[in-house]
């Protein structure tokens, strides 16, 4: 079966965007749990490693190192056949889930480490579990258990990450600078409130003084 990416009627608007700008985005908190590596970006997201994505699919890692790298070269392909990257790439469209890499690269102690967020991990994890020729028992019960708890709540609960409050420093900056403005004068930061709980990543992402000068 051939199926055209025309059906997911988002995509060519988001391919023909430019490539997304690359985040600075640290891990919060990393750890083995039972073989499996896995951790929590600071912006929230779980992920695993590519260590502990082959772990969990009972994949050799080389085989996960493949799949990333032919993410890469048939990203543009507009056809969805049968094959391994299609099904993946229907997956995660399906998903809105559109970057043209699977991971996340983030530096930790130093040194690129690549960060496979829970979303790609549920679609090769599914990949292994029910599609190919020949499903593996691990994935079929990994697949099974993390479907039920939901591969998120897995990894916090697997690393007792409990979310803090990402607006902590917002407010205490708001609260800070309430009514302290001269009469007939504004703060910049008040000003554009909204723009920055639209667009804020994590407790670093601030406005500068280009606000103001605009």
């Amino acid at each position: 079966m051939v199926r055209d990416l025309s059906d997911f009627r988002f995509i060519k608007d988001l391919q023909a965007a430019p490539q997304q700008i690359k985040l600075d985005l640290g891990v919060e908190v990393q750890g083995d749990v039972n073989g499996i590596e896995m951790g929590v970006l600071e912006n929230g997201i779980p992920f695993f490693t590519q260590r502990g994505l082959a772990f969990v699919t009972g994949a050799p890692r080389s085989a996960i190192q493949e799949i990333t790298q032919k993410w890469i070269e048939h990203y543009d392909d507009q056809a969805i056949t049968k094959d391994r990257i299609s099904f993946i790439k229907e997956y995660l469209f399906s998903r809105r889930y559109t970057d043209r890499s699977l991971f996340i690269e983030t530096v930790r102690d130093g040194s690129p480490h690549y960060a496979y967020p829970d979303v790609v991990c549920m679609a090769i994890l599914e990949y292994y579990a029910f599609e190919t020729r020949s499903p593996n028992k691990q994935a079929t019960d990994n697949f099974r258990n993390f479907a039920a708890l939901g591969l998120r709540r897995f990894i916090y609960e697997s690393l007792n990450y409990k979310p803090g409050d990402k607006w902590r420093f917002h407010h205490e900056s708001v609260s800070i600078l309430n009514n302290t403005a001269p009469l007939g004068h504004f703060i910049v930061f008040n000003e554009v409130t909204g723009l920055i709980v639209d667009l804020t990543l994590n407790h670093k992402t601030l406005p500068d003084i280009s606000v103001g000068q605009m």
